[in-house]
């Protein structure tokens, strides 16, 4: 998610593979297609509220930057 919000493609490139490779040892170790798939949604989930997160924590910092009263 961070990659993709910052138009990083090399790091995109890194990151999905080390998805898939999760992904393809999960399966190997019997974990089921089913679990697989709802684990991967968990984790987009808490991407995305970590993206969230940090633009959230970016607009309170720039704004406490700015004088209220000049």
């Amino acid at each position: 998610m961070f990659a993709q919000e910052k138009k990083q493609g090399n790091e995109i490139m890194i990151t999905q593979e080390n998805i898939n490779a999760t992904r393809e040892s999960l399966l190997e170790r019997g974990i089921s297609a089913s679990n697989v798939r709802k684990f991967c949604k968990k984790c987009k989930k808490v991407a995305q509220l970590e993206c969230w997160v940090e633009k959230i924590q970016e607009q309170f910092e720039s704004r406490q930057e700015v004088p209220l009263y000049e």
